[in-house]
C-alpha cells in the first residue's frame, strides 16, 4: 500500500455507468478508469491519476467489475468496499495494490483476480453441497 499521506486512489476496471456513479460517491479519492488501459503497468497509471478510456465501452456490460485499491487504512478499505457493493448492485472483485502488483500489467493482475474469484467460488459451491 501507499506511504502516509498519498492520496488515495481506486482502480476501476467496470462499465461506465458505475465508473459515474462512484464518482458522486468518493469525491475525496481518485478515482482511475482503466477500461482501455490493459497493457499500462499499475504504478504507472496510479502516477498519471487519471484514466483515459481509449476504446467505447456500453453501460450495460455484463460480467465482474474490478476495484483496486491503493492508500487505504483497513477501516476506510472497508467503508469503501461497502459502498460500492450497495450503490452499484454489481459483483465486484475487490483487490489492494502490492509492491509486486505494482510493477504488473492492468491485464495480468485482472487476470489473476479473475482466477482467484473463480477458485473461491468454486470452493465456497463445493462447501455448500
Amino acid at each position: 500500500m501507499s506511504e502516509a499521506g498519498h492520496k488515495r486512489s481506486i482502480l476501476l476496471y467496470c462499465d461506465r455507468s458505475a465508473f459515474e456513479r462512484l464518482l458522486d460517491l468518493f469525491a475525496d479519492v481518485s478515482l482511475i478508469d482503466c477500461k482501455g488501459q490493459e497493457n499500462e503497468i499499475i504504478g504507472e497509471i496510479l502516477e498519471n491519476g487519471e484514466g483515459v478510456r481509449k476504446e467505447k465501452t456500453g453501460n450495460g456490460e455484463d460480467g465482474l467489475c474490478y476495484a483496486v485499491f491503493d492508500g487505504f487504512s483497513d477501516e476506510s478499505l472497508g467503508n469503501a468496499i461497502d459502498t460500492i457493493r450497495h450503490y452499484t448492485g454489481r459483483e465486484w472483485v475487490f483487490a489492494t495494490t502490492t509492491e509486486s502488483n505494482l510493477s504488473w500489467r492492468m491485464n495480468e493482475l485482472l487476470i489473476e483476480l479473475t482466477e482467484e474469484h473463480n477458485y473461491f467460488r468454486k470452493a465456497r459451491q463445493k462447501k455448500v453441497e
